[in-house]
């Protein structure tokens, strides 16, 4: 799935885990491993899908990486979504950003996905522009609400 990531395959990324996300909605307990064909394969039950599923959505689909310095969020697809996972909260549009992530120190944060050359005001005080890639970066504390808007100039 990296690999579809990597290469802007979202089709067959979207592909593959819907397959794997029904059947862990369906079943809870799911195969140990698919074949190529995308059929189960092995073990019956196996405690580590629902696991793997969250953190293929968190880091790929979601395209969410907490470090200790660095905060990078930029979704393979760009589309609308709010995310909550424990004290990680992210909702998202081209337009719109709230960032709450966990921790009291000092990040780099890297939000990527918005609009290209355009400026945005934070929370923090800052009115930045992004580069021609869409991505904003900027230096902030983890644990406070960071509110992204686009200016309207």
């Amino acid at each position: 799935m990296a690999t579809r990531v990597r290469n802007g395959d979202r089709n067959t990324f979207a592909a593959l885990l819907d397959n794997v996300e029904s059947d862990l909605l369906r079943d809870v307990w799911m195969p140990e491993r698919y074949d190529a064909a995308g059929l189960p394969a092995h073990n019956s039950y196996y405690h580590e899908y629902p696991e793997i599923i969250s953190m293929v959505l968190r880091e790929m689909r979601y395209g969410m990486h907490i470090g200790m310095m660095e905060v990078t969020i930029h979704a393979f697809d760009s589309a609308n979504y709010d995310l909550r996972i424990g004290k990680l909260r992210v909702t998202f549009s081209p337009d719109v950003v709230a960032i709450e992530v966990p921790g009291t120190t000092m990040r780099t944060f890297n939000v990527g996905g918005l609009r290209p050359r355009t400026g945005y005001k934070i929370s923090t005080g800052e009115s930045l522009k992004t580069d021609a890639e869409g991505m904003l970066r900027f230096r902030a504390h983890a644990g406070e609400l960071i509110n992204i808007q686009r200016s309207s100039n």
